[in-house]
């Protein structure tokens, strides 16, 4: 039982960017051997600069290992599941193929560093989002058999009229977090994934709840 005599849940536990040294082991050959032979060392924007008053609070030390975590969150707070998040930009990096890479890199990283030594942990995903179907394969491959993967959002209206309406509005939904224009059907088969329900939602209803499950 935690200090606040019920059981406390930590929903926004922050995990400090790792280095790119940190993601060499978690990154293929290829991907080792463009980042010793070229200027690329990672991300650089941060919207958690360390030690930032933003970022840190006061007399706390910023998250930079499990172990801190460990003393000033879980255990100082008789935490019993805490939900960690690893804020790295990877939609800065503007070549999709390297924001692809770099997701995986840093999920399998958070994956094999905090979470399998720290069973109070949970672990939300690091996606490319420029090219959704890179961040849905990123979500299958992470998923545990049996596992839902469930998308929000708005698709290409099968209307002829309204089709040609979205493909000429796309280029300035981007711009405010959607693409007017993403393809249900090729979506999902790019993904490698199967629908086991698609549900309207929200007013006006062109928004779709899309469930997978992982076989």
């Amino acid at each position: 039982m935690s200090a606040f005599g019920q059981p406390c849940i930590d929903a926004d536990l922050h995990a400090g960017a790792p280095s790119i040294d940190a993601l060499l082991p978690y990154l293929s050959d290829h991907w080792r051997e463009y980042i010793r032979t070229s200027a690329f060392k990672g991300v650089v924007d941060s919207a958690y600069p360390p030690l930032a008053p933003t970022t840190v609070a006061p007399n706390a030390a910023a998250p930079s290992s499990l172990q801190v975590i460990q003393e000033q969150v879980l255990d100082a707070w008789d935490v019993e599941v805490g939900i960690l998040n690893c804020a790295y930009s990877v939609d800065s990096l503007h070549n999709p193929d390297t924001a692809a890479a770099m997701a995986s890199a840093v999920n399998d990283w958070l994956a094999a560093e905090w979470l399998a030594p720290e069973p109070r942990l949970r672990g939300s995903l690091v996606v490319p989002t420029r090219v959704p179907e890179m961040g849905a394969r990123e979500m299958r491959l992470v998923c545990r058999p049996g596992g839902r993967i469930i998308f929000l959002n708005h698709f290409l209206s099968p209307n002829p009229l309204l089709s040609r309406t979205e493909r000429l509005i796309s280029p300035f939904t981007i711009h405010i977090g959607f693409k007017a224009d993403l393809d249900l059907p090729a979506f999902l088969a790019q993904a490698d994934l199967q629908p086991v329900s698609i549900e309207k939602v929200n007013i006006p209803r062109i928004w779709s709840l899309v469930t997978c499950v992982k076989d």
